[in-house]
């Protein structure tokens, strides 16, 4: 992306190239995120989540140690 952009201001008019500011990327960031829902955000987000999944229980009944008692 940085290449491109240099490549350009290289070639194209200086006076037609839009270089927005941080805070103009800030502000827009900011502005689309704010209509992410709960899940997208957390999608998205640099912490991922742990994903939780059920437990695993395996039972061996041998019928011949059951008793009526």
């Amino acid at each position: 992306m940085i290449d491109k952009v240099k490549y350009c201001l290289v070639t194209e008019d200086p006076d037609c190239v839009y270089l927005p500011s941080d805070e103009e990327i800030y502000e827009q960031c900011e502005e689309i995120r704010s209509r992410w829902s709960e899940y997208e955000y957390q999608k998205r987000s640099h912490i991922k989540p742990l994903r939780w999944t059920a437990p695993i229980v395996s039972v061996c009944v041998d019928p011949s140690n059951l008793t009526d008692d």
